[in-house]
């Protein structure tokens, strides 16, 4: 089974324009394809992952901290990118390359963030330009990972 996360952005800018300039600096090549609610662009054999873009207005979510805490939010928009990750491809590399794309972004944006394992396990957040990690989230905290995230906040 492939491994899911969503980055929500509290926007109502479409994040498509940064993943571009984004993979472009990268030199990948890629190619979009429509589909029922957004975009979607296929990586699997480059970063090991696909992205699927959606925006959404009026969102209700709510999200897990750890086993016994769960938050619940309301925003008047999100801008989503969808992560699925190849199950065949290196899951740690795949990982090292989502967090990549989700550090460009809260490089280039100043909104709100919430970025969710499988949409209720809150990985990492953004609130008030104020950066948070889950370290109740053990299959996140790998020392590689956290390093990447690190890199946000200094």
């Amino acid at each position: 089974m492939a491994l899911k996360y969503i980055l929500q952005v509290k926007t109502e800018v479409s994040l498509l324009n940064f993943i571009e300039i984004y993979l472009n600096k990268k030199t990948v090549l890629f190619s979009k394809g429509k589909i029922n609610k957004g975009i979607n662009i296929n990586l699997y054999e480059v970063l090991g992952f696909m992205f699927s873009f959606t925006f959404s207005e009026k969102v209700f979510f709510d999200y897990l901290i750890d086993e016994n805490k769960v938050v619940e939010e309301n925003w008047d928009y999100s801008s989503d990118i969808h992560f699925r990750l190849d199950k065949f491809y290196d899951n740690l590399l795949a990982r090292l390359n989502m967090i990549e794309v989700c550090v460009y972004i809260l490089n280039n944006t100043k909104e709100d963030i919430r970025l969710l394992f499988n949409g209720d396990i809150l990985v990492l957040e953004r609130t008030n330009g104020i950066i948070s990690i889950n370290k109740n989230f053990g299959f996140w905290n790998t020392s590689d990972l956290l390093g990447q995230i690190k890199m946000i906040v200094l």
